[in-house]
Formats: C-alpha cells, structure tokens, sequence
C-alpha cells in the first residue's frame, strides 16, 4: 500500500473560497475524492504541513477558509471543518446572499 500524504487544493466551491484538505494516497485518488479532474489535481495540489485531524482520518475530506471575501465571514480563523459541513455552511450563507456580487454589494 502506498503511503499517505496530505494533499491540499484551493478553490471555489458555490463562489466561496476554501482549502481542502484530504490525506490520502496519492493525487489521482485526490482528485476523485474532490471529483476534480486528474490535470488539474496534478498541477495545482500541493502537499502542506500535516494537520493531525486529517492524518487520523484518511481519505476523508476537510476544508479550511480561503483568504478574503465571503469566506472570512462564513468560517473561523484557522478552525478545520467537515467537508459537508463546511457545504452546509455555505449553504446556509447563500440563503441570504445568493452570490458574490450580492454579499459585495450589502458591504457598501
């Protein structure tokens, strides 16, 4: 068996910003559990510093907050979420600004 890694991948999930996090065995198994394309998986993952939650739990999904934006209004600081908890937070957020631009403009 190939050993673990932790692999991470910035993107947008629903217009929000985020950092998901997955330890697992290799790239190619990355990207289906993110349900990304390889290509893309390949070229923009990269491998940060273990985060003891995601070592215990392989091959499970975890997100962390992006860098600006919506993001640091939906997510705490440095906190690891579920990944589908971290949708339904999302989700959640979307039932009052339907998009990006809304949230934007409500900051005027």
């Amino acid at each position: 068996m190939a050993k673990l890694k932790q692999y991470n991948l910035t993107t947008l999930i629903r217009g929000v910003e985020l950092l998901i996090i997955c330890t697992t065995n290799s790239k190619k198994n990355f990207a289906q559990l993110i349900d990304k394309p390889y290509g893309y998986v390949r070229d923009y993952t990269g491998e940060g510093m273990e985060i003891e939650t995601c070592v215990v739990n392989p091959h499970k999904l975890y997100v962390k907050r992006g860098l600006g934006g919506e993001t640091l209004e939906i997510f705490e600081k440095e906190k690891i979420y579920e990944y589908e908890e971290a949708l339904g937070m999302i989700d959640e957020h979307r039932k009052t600004y339907t998009n990006k631009r809304e949230w934007d403009e409500s900051k005027k």
